[in-house]
């Protein structure tokens, strides 16, 4: 696995989006559409921290999340972001049906 190219982002590397810290990780590497979206994921947080709702004014609608549709938010490179049918859905449901029901919570020793 290591050294091979995955998809997607890895894990954490929203961090540096949240709670302002993109340019203070980065320096002078950080891009305005950097910190453009560190602002949108910002909004989005404390919207849903306050009222239980991230959508808010400037910002993208979100929707309930709807098991049927399994939608998405793809946060795009260009500092936009758009709702999308999970590229990866029948994969992650492979994997459901492999180990069980999802909502099933299994204990680690």
């Amino acid at each position: 696995m290591r050294g091979e190219r995955r998809r997607g982002s890895p894990h954490a590397s929203k961090v540096p989006y949240t709670r302002g810290t993109f340019a203070e990780k980065y320096g002078e590497q950080a891009s305005a559409t950097n910190l453009q979206m560190g602002q949108a994921v910002d909004g989005y947080w404390a919207n849903f921290a306050r009222p239980l709702d991230p959508n808010g004014p400037g910002l993208l609608r979100l929707m309930r999340y709807d098991a049927d549709t399994d939608g998405i938010v793809n946060f795009r490179a260009d500092g936009t972001a758009a709702t999308a049918a999970d590229p990866r859905r029948a994969e992650l449901d492979l994997v459901e049906t492999t180990r069980g029901n999802a909502s099933e919570v299994s204990e680690h020793p």
